[in-house]
């Protein structure tokens, strides 16, 4: 079986990270790729544009980014408030969140990009 990568992009009212059921009704574009790098340039892009257009972010190992702005919300009727909104990059190799811990080249890409935008907030 041939790999294939995706870039999920996701909007809620939680953290891109929490995979709770039904998750997947999040997702507003997804985006599929042959090559590896075609994704990563992609994915690049993406946190660029995302990190000039959110003022907070947040992102768990390389490959889930949460994106958001203070008092963007959404009501939720059954809790009776207000819920942020969060924007989610997430980036996968065939079905499953892929790990840049493990590709050095790809983090090494990633993290030069992160460096050179002043996206140094991110915990790595």
């Amino acid at each position: 079986m041939k790999n294939y990568w995706t870039i999920v992009i996701t909007e809620g009212d939680y953290e891109p990270w929490y995979f709770l059921d039904g998750w997947e009704e999040n997702i507003k574009e997804k985006m599929v790729f042959e090559h590896k790098q075609d994704a990563i340039e992609k994915y690049l892009e993406l946190l660029k544009l995302y990190k000039l257009r959110y003022n907070h972010s947040e992102e768990r190992g390389l490959s889930i980014f949460g994106f958001w702005n203070e008092g963007e919300e959404v009501y939720c009727e059954a809790c009776d408030e207000y819920l942020q909104i969060f924007h989610g990059l997430l980036f996968f190799e065939n079905d499953s969140i892929y790990d840049f811990e493990k590709d050095e080249e790809s983090k090494g890409t990633l993290l030069r990009t992160i460096n050179e935008y002043h996206l140094e907030d991110y915990n790595f």
